[in-house]
């Protein structure tokens, strides 16, 4: 898995390559569309963006923004915004059939690589 270092080394070597297998995995023989997630998470928090990547593309890319997103919140509330502003933009289907095929092509990424 790369390095050990960073915000999370400590955590990750704890942690080290247990964890629970994935019952869909152990019953198909495929991994499910989450297998890898804890992995992703650990080699972000130990600062390994490349294996994070490696192991869950969109769970690593999802990851990263939300750390993005909760810093860029913070830092709006300590500079003096009340509250957060609106975004201005409403779920709608295509954003829906847009998640629905990153969820597939993330899956297809997953079963292909194992």
């Amino acid at each position: 898995m790369g390095r050990r270092g960073g915000v999370g080394g400590g955590a990750a070597t704890a942690l080290g390559r247990g964890g629970r297998p994935c019952a869909f995995r152990g019953l198909t023989g495929i991994p499910c569309p989450t297998c890898g997630t804890t992995r992703t998470a650990l080699a972000l928090l130990g600062l390994d963006l490349a294996g994070a990547l490696r192991t869950n593309p969109l769970a690593a890319v999802g990851g990263a923004l939300f750390v993005v997103g909760g810093a860029a919140a913070l830092g709006w509330l300590a500079l003096g915004g009340r509250s957060l502003p609106e975004l201005g933009w409403r779920w709608s289907r295509r954003w829906t059939v847009a998640t629905v095929a990153l969820i597939a092509a993330n899956w297809l990424y997953l079963v292909a690589s194992r």
